[in-house]
């Protein structure tokens, strides 16, 4: 199976953020979408450690951002022919709004984003670092399956003059592996787990089975799951899954964001730090490095063997990351109720909670009208959407998006209609984002994706 490296960032707005606290960074004081599913919210405001444990981010590099320079521990290009930022960030055209389509900067601040006043705050942010280990070459958006074996040494090497404990990987290759590489890979993953290190790999996003390294003996192949608190814990339509897997982490939302049109879990923009939201095995793996990493640091004298035992232990129903219980288990009850003790008095203190998942689940006693699409048909490059009513003083907008090669949206056709019927001219379509517009105000939109509207089609997912 091929996989294509890409950021599984959503486009999204400054309407995402819909508090009105002073304060626009994510999470901030009532935590993310993700800490709350993971059961993680005592890690924002834990006490730190001596020594912070740090993730061997093996990935597409680390843009510098207020959110990612106080947290890096290092970097290294693995190509002696590029630097160490975020090659994705460079390459990939910018989401809509102009944003940055990155990867690594968007993993290094999901790990450990500090509660600076800007973007977002982590799941680890005075326990974890990051080490970035950038593993694309200039100009590249693939790399060869042999990296990882590569990648995976330098981490090792790295460990003996910092505490490295996780080498996280979230990127997908541009070819698919030969017995050798297989073979190869698993000897470095066998090596670092004999210093001292655990291998945590995202399962892919392709709805199959778990795809290498993810599937490989010795790592830790995570899945995507639900962070709606309605749904919490379900599996994500395009998580892969079956041997291989060894958890499920927060990695979608099926909760519409506010005003967003889209849904995921909470992130922020790397280069101006608006809200935004993510969906991918990548951010699922990226929370199971970071907890075990932050485990560690605070009891440097446990093996990985020891702290995959007390994640793997206290699953959650279908298998999903507890990361309180996790704690517990290994030792560190304390620390989940120091860390519980001062998330419950700064959300007491605050008469009004901020950031994107208080805003989903704040009661609305008048909520704006969503369209309800009852007929899509596509035929001959002909996408014909119907949807139930069409409320008076309004009208129906609709965009319909391709997902392309290297997994970003392509916006093909648009439409403003008073119709409940609409006619669209494309060749394919992957995705319908329908909204009301009142006047110029655009209110929240619902989103059709074709993989959820026809099960025999598979819609090309990456990491």
């Amino acid at each position: 199976m091929r996989t294509t490296v890409v950021a599984s960032i959503v486009a999204a707005t400054a309407a995402l953020c819909c508090a009105t606290s002073a304060s626009a960074e994510v999470g901030v004081p009532a935590g993310t979408a993700q800490q709350a599913a993971a059961d993680a919210l005592f890690l924002q405001y834990a006490p730190a450690p001596p020594n912070p444990g740090i993730v061997c981010l093996v990935d597409s590099g680390v843009d510098p951002t207020p959110d990612t320079t106080p947290i890096l521990a290092g970097s290294y290009a693995l190509s002696p022919n590029t630097n160490t930022k975020d090659e994705l960030a460079a390459l990939n055209p910018p989401l809509p709004g102009g944003h940055p389509d990155g990867h690594g900067t968007y993993m290094a601040m999901i790990a450990a984003a500090p509660a600076n006043g800007w973007g977002m705050v982590g799941l680890a942010p005075s326990s974890v670092r990051v080490y970035n280990v950038k593993a694309l070459a200039a100009g590249q958006t693939t790399f060869s399956f042999s990296e990882y074996a590569v990648a995976i040494y330098r981490c090792q090497a790295l460990s003996s003059s910092m505490p490295i404990t996780v080498v996280n990987l979230s990127l997908g290759s541009g070819t698919q592996p030969n017995g050798s590489e297989l073979e190869t890979l698993e000897n470095y993953v066998q090596s670092a787990n004999a210093h001292g290190l655990s291998v945590v790999a995202a399962a892919g996003n392709e709805a199959g089975p778990v795809q290498a390294p993810a599937s490989v003996r010795g790592v830790l192949g995570v899945g995507a799951s639900d962070a709606n608190p309605v749904n919490r814990g379900a599996m994500c339509s395009f998580s892969n899954h079956g041997p291989g897997l060894a958890l499920l982490a927060p990695g979608c939302g099926s909760q519409i964001e506010p005003s967003g049109g889209g849904n995921g879990i909470d992130i922020a923009f790397s280069d101006d730090g608006l809200p935004a939201w993510a969906n991918g095995t990548s951010e699922a793996g990226e929370i199971v490095s970071t907890a075990e990493a932050s485990m560690r640091a605070y009891s440097p004298t446990l093996s990985y063997s020891q702290a995959q035992g007390c994640i793997t232990s206290t699953l959650t129903g279908g298998g999903n990351l507890d990361v309180a219980a996790a704690f517990t288990a290994c030792g560190l009850g304390q620390i989940v109720s120091e860390g519980m003790a001062a998330y419950q008095a700064a959300n007491t203190s605050s008469s009004t909670p901020s950031g994107p998942s208080a805003a989903i689940l704040a009661p609305k006693s008048k909520p704006a009208p969503r369209p309800k699409i009852i007929k899509i048909t596509f035929k001959r490059h002909r996408l014909r959407v119907t949807v139930a009513a069409i409320p008076k003083g309004l009208r129906l907008r609709l965009v319909v998006q391709d997902r392309r090669e290297l997994g970003r949206l392509m916006t093909l056709a648009k439409a403003t209609t008073d119709r409940t019927t609409t006619v669209l001219r494309v060749g394919r379509w992957d995705r319908i984002v329908a909204r009301f517009l009142a006047g110029h105000d655009e209110l929240p939109a619902v989103v059709v994706t074709r993989h959820s509207r026809h099960s025999s089609v598979r819609r090309r997912a990456v990491r």
